[in-house]
C-alpha cells in the first residue's frame, strides 16, 4: 500500500503552511515509513517506486509523474513547492491529488503505472485517480498484465463520474475478497466546459480488518479546516506537524466504510461536502 494525500483547500488556507506542511508529511512517509517497518519486520521502510501528483486550479491544470521517489527527486518536488508558492500569492482555492508508490509484488515499475491515472467519463469530465492498497479477482480481467488501478481505470472509464464511487464501493462490499488487506481511492474531475470552476471529487476508504484494526498502516485520516477538507493515509498523519495547521483544524479516524464526495466553487470559494458511511 502506498502513501497519499487527496485534498482541496480554500483561497484562505492556501495561504497557510497547510499545504507545504501536507507535502512535506508526504515525502517523510515516503522515505521512512515506521508502520511499514512495523508490519514487515524491517524488510521494507520506504516507497521507493515513484511519484506524481495533479494540481487543479482555475485556470491551470499541473501533473507530474516521476519513476524516482519523491524523496530523492529533488527537482520535481522542489517544482511543486515552487507551485504552491505562487497560489499562496495569488491565493487561489485549489485541489491536490498527490501519491507515493510502493508497487505490490508482481506489477511493472513504469512510468504509464504511476499515479495519478488519467481518464475520461463519459458525461464529459476530465478525472484524475490514485488508489492505495491492491485490488484482486474481479478487476484482473481488465489489467491486460499491468497494474490493478490499470484495470481499475479500463472498468470505470466511459462510465458516469457520479455512478462511479457507489459502483466501486458496492463492488468491493460485496466480494470483500476483492480488496487483499485495505484500499483508499482519491479522484478529481472537471468539465472542460466549466473552464474549471467547479473541481468535484470523491474518496472511497475500506479495509478487511478493521473489526481488529490492529494494523496502523491501513488507517487513514480526515483534516478539515472552515472551508478545506484533506485525506491523508496514516504515516503522513504521524510526520504532520501539528502546530503550524490552522487554529480550526480537525483531525478524526475515517470510519469503514467510507464514501465522502466534494466540490469546489474555485471562482466563489466555496467548498461542499457530503461525509457519508454507507
Amino acid at each position: 500500500m502506498c502513501r497519499m494525500i487527496v485534498g482541496v483547500f480554500s483561497k484562505d488556507d492556501i495561504r497557510t503552511e497547510l499545504p507545504l506542511n501536507l507535502l512535506e508529511s508526504l515525502r517523510k512517509a515516503a522515505e521512512h515509513d515506521p508502520f511499514l517497518a512495523k508490519r514487515t519486520k524491517g524488510k521494507k521502510k520506504n516507497h521507493h517506486d515513484g511519484w506524481g501528483y495533479v494540481l487543479i486550479t482555475s485556470s491551470s491544470i499541473y501533473e507530474y509523474k516521476s519513476l524516482d521517489p519523491i524523496y530523492t527527486d529533488y527537482k520535481g518536488y522542489k517544482q511543486l513547492i515552487n507551485i504552491l508558492e505562487h497560489l499562496r500569492e495569488k491565493s487561489s482555492s485549489t485541489a491536490l491529488l498527490i501519491h507515493a508508490r510502493l508497487a505490490s509484488p508482481g506489477y511493472s515499475k513504469v512510468i504509464n503505472d504511476t499515479h495519478p491515472f488519467h481518464f475520461y467519463t463519459n458525461d464529459n469530465y476530465d478525472a484524475w485517480l490514485i488508489m492505495n492498497g491492491t485490488l484482486t479477482g474481479f478487476f484482473t480481467k481488465y489489467q491486460d498484465g499491468r497494474s490493478d488501478t490499470y484495470g481499475l481505470i479500463k472498468y470505470i472509464s466511459g462510465k458516469k463520474f457520479w455512478e462511479i464511487p457507489k459502483e466501486i464501493l458496492t463492488i468491493i462490499i460485496n466480494n470483500p475478497n476483492i480488496v487483499k488487506l485495505g484500499i483508499a481511492i482519491g479522484v478529481l474531475g472537471v468539465k472542460p466546459s466549466c473552464n474549471n470552476k467547479f473541481i468535484e471529487g470523491y474518496f472511497i476508504y475500506y479495509r478487511r480488518d478493521y473489526k481488529e484494526k490492529t494494523d496502523e498502516y491501513y488507517d487513514y485520516y480526515r483534516l478539515t479546516t472552515d472551508k478545506s477538507i484533506v485525506f491523508m493515509s496514516s504515516t503522513a498523519r504521524y510526520y504532520l506537524d501539528e502546530k503550524s495547521l490552522p487554529a480550526s483544524t480537525r483531525i478524526e479516524k475515517l470510519a469503514v466504510p467510507s464514501l465522502i464526495t466534494f466540490s469546489i466553487d474555485v471562482f466563489n470559494d466555496i467548498i461542499q461536502i457530503d461525509v457519508g458511511t454507507p
